[in-house]
């Protein structure tokens, strides 16, 4: 229990210098970039992001490996990455292709880039698709750190990939040297933590890679889980790992830059609500193995979600009073419109993003099919709502539809699923969570968001007053009146450390 403490604490260290590192990073790429080498930038890295889609192996790889692990069989661990390896290199060969022809057909699909917005493009994807190629057979590792429950010496590798990075970037943005160079040094710090985390395996759980295996039981797990797996990861890439290039589609770089803000606080405030997935795996794992009651599952949902609840309705609650001042102050008036995209994308984020216990059930009783399903669903909600209403909204129309999206799918039809096939009391799990907590967050909101109408022009020392006044007030009634004794004690003891 005090290792799950120590990682979940350092989990969440390691989101908060991400998000630090990330609200100084991103103006500074901005106003070093310019806003269409910006959009390049985006457009880029979530074609990348698709790219390096594996086909639900390392979620298969980490769930397979927890299980041997319970069972005491960790040998089998050896073959199951053995037989990963050599499936990885053959989808290699296939992504290559596919960059190929992405890389060469890109004037047809982007026709409103300039020749000269389409020559970076090229140039980047180039440097980004070389990372791909390599990368995507070290994909599993992580998976296999959170079977294996060494979580706290992954996180430790992440934030010092982390610090690494962005004092890098930050360097090469202040001595100007240009998108090229930023792409390249963000590439060069992931490989370097991605060959860190290998070597870690190897010395300290003596990894070993059987590339001669050939365990029929093991295969056929894979392509059995990896085929709902796969489903659900491409039709969750188009929430946004495929909206910039949609969006390419039908408008200009502009609208795509405005839009790349939401998706970089909704990457914030994701990595935040995810800090904890995979450290509990391995526990929720032993639960389905050893036969668990539907009860005890729910009581460690709500455990969990109540936690999560939190810091994600501090997250989301302080960017609807102060969203549009910190846009402001941050990136400058130009970007007004991304507020209020903002709030469209992130209020249906305030219930799935507390549901880390559902999630990992899923994949722990091999229902990935479900999730499959959901995201397929709420994927042509989302493109088909891009499509309509892009053209004439420009990024108020794309976020118009990742709310429909992530209301109808993450909110609605896979709560139903966790309630019906997975047993979970999805009807106690908010009146627990968000009906005891959120009135909170909705009074200490409504009462601040007032108050900018007697300063609309703040300075960012009022602004910053403001904004620590809101915390210590919402900390206080969360305290007194939504808290119980064991909540209280975590914090308690976080506090004294």
């Amino acid at each position: 229990m005090a290792s799950v403490k120590r990682a979940s604490l350092l989990s969440y260290i390691s989101v908060i210098i991400y998000l630090v590192t990330g609200f100084f990073y991103t103006p500074l790429l901005v106003r070093s970039l310019g806003v269409s080498d910006y959009g390049i930038y985006t457009l880029s890295a979530s074609l990348i992001g698709y790219f390096t889609l594996d086909f639900g192996i390392s979620a298969a790889t980490a769930r397979l490996a927890a299980k041997f692990l319970a069972n005491d069989t960790r040998q089998r661990i050896h073959d199951l990455v053995g037989i990963t390896c050599k499936l990885y290199l053959l989808i290699d060969i296939v992504i290559f292709l596919f960059l190929c022809l992405f890389y060469f057909f890109a004037d047809r699909l982007f026709t409103q880039f300039s020749a000269v917005e389409l020559e970076k493009f090229r140039n980047v994807f180039l440097i980004t698709s070389s990372f791909v190629l390599i990368n995507f057979p070290l994909i599993q590792l992580k998976g296999l750190f959170q079977a294996y429950e060494i979580i706290t010496e992954l996180v430790i590798i992440d934030i010092v990939y982390k610090v690494l990075s962005f004092t890098t970037l930050t360097v090469a943005l202040l001595l100007h040297w240009g998108l090229y160079s930023v792409v390249a040094i963000n590439v060069g710090c992931n490989l370097a933590a991605q060959l860190i985390r290998l070597v870690y395996l190897k010395r300290s759980q003596h990894l070993k890679i059987n590339i001669k295996a050939r365990d029929h039981e093991i295969f056929h797990f894979i392509l059995s889980f990896s085929l709902w797996a796969t489903l659900a990861m491409i039709a969750d890439k188009f929430f946004f790992g495929f909206i910039p290039t949609l969006m390419a589609m039908f408008t200009n770089t502009r609208e795509i830059a405005f839009f790349a803000v939401v998706i970089s606080i909704e990457g914030y405030t994701l990595s935040i609500s995810r800090a904890l997935n995979g450290i509990f795996l391995a526990r929720v794992t032993k639960m389905v193995v050893k036969g668990n009651t539907n009860k005890e599952r729910t009581e460690l949902m709500i455990r969990v979600g109540r936690i999560q609840l939190y810091i994600i309705g501090s997250i989301v609650f302080s960017l609807f009073t102060f969203g549009r001042e910190f846009i402001h102050l941050w990136l400058g008036q130009d970007f007004d419109k991304s507020y209020f995209c903002l709030i469209l994308v992130l209020s249906p984020c305030i219930f799935h993003l507390t549901q880390t216990i559902g999630e990992e059930l899923i994949y722990a009783t091999n229902q990935v099919k479900y999730k499959a399903i959901a995201n397929i669903v709420g994927s042509f909600i989302n493109v088909s709502s891009i499509i309509i209403l892009t053209p004439h909204y420009g990024a108020i129309g794309t976020a118009i539809g990742v709310f429909l999206s992530f209301f109808i799918a993450h909110n609605l039809l896979i709560d139903i699923f966790y309630h019906k096939r997975l047993g979970l009391n999805m009807l106690e799990f908010f009146l627990q969570c968000h009906v005891k907590i959120l009135p909170c967050f909705l009074l200490t909101t409504v009462l601040f968001y007032l108050t900018q109408e007697f300063f609309p022009h703040p300075s960012l020392p009022w602004f910053l007053l403001r904004f620590i006044c809101w915390y210590g007030l919402t900390f206080t009634v969360l305290w007194h009146l939504c808290m119980n004794t064991e909540e209280k004690h975590i914090l308690q003891q976080i506090i004294h450390r």
